[in-house]
């Protein structure tokens, strides 16, 4: 993945020490794009990491939120891309602040490309996040104030290094075999419920 950093980083004028968020989704307000914004505004400009952003979505009201806030220039609308393994390879850390999420994919795969994540508590995949070894689990998207502390701890290169390493073995311990392992049991327990209420 890493091979992907200087490629996509050259293209977006983008130096190797800068640190850059990985913001990827289909439904900005969702998501909680507008947070990420917010909180970048409550942060001193050498602290506010670039935010790379990615997926569908109406990027215009973002970067007129960002435009009055006075941080545009921290954020890069990609829109849907083709290949976003180059993009997870080109950020270091990965923030989805989601006001609902049931389970989105985009978790692990951070984790399993190395990226340290930033969500919410309201998003399912928070469940494979360690709390401050493999990134960060704020309550809610609208606390503003947790968000910029977090996006502030992960421009600290040896914090992000130390979570970087961790996160592929978390994501390596939920494989397909496991899903289905998982599933059947659940299966045959709610099988086993109706049967007893059936005699």
């Amino acid at each position: 993945m890493k091979k992907h950093r200087f490629t996509v980083r050259h293209e977006l004028g983008l130096t190797d020490s800068e640190v850059i968020a990985l913001f990827a989704a289909n439904n900005f307000q969702r998501k909680g794009l507008d947070a990420v914004i917010s909180a970048l505004a409550r942060l001193a400009p050498d602290e506010r990491p670039k935010v790379l952003v990615i997926g569908r979505g109406k990027a215009a009201p973002y970067i007129r939120q960002a435009q009055h806030a006075g941080v545009d220039q921290f954020l890069f609308f990609e829109g849907p891309v083709q290949t976003p393994e180059r993009y997870y390879g080109a950020a270091d850390f990965f923030v989805l602040p989601s006001r609902y999420d049931s389970f989105a994919n985009v978790h692990l795969e951070a984790l399993a490309c190395g990226l340290p994540v930033i969500t919410t508590k309201m998003a399912g995949g928070s469940e494979v996040v360690q709390e401050g070894k493999t990134g960060f689990i704020i309550e809610r998207t609208d606390e503003i104030s947790a968000l910029a502390h977090a996006l502030r701890q992960m421009i600290d290169p040896v914090l992000r290094d130390v979570m970087s390493r961790r996160a592929p073995e978390t994501a390596a311990e939920y494989t397909l075999e496991r899903n289905a392992r998982e599933t059947v049991v659940i299966y045959r327990r709610i099988l086993k419920e109706r049967s007893s209420l059936l005699k």
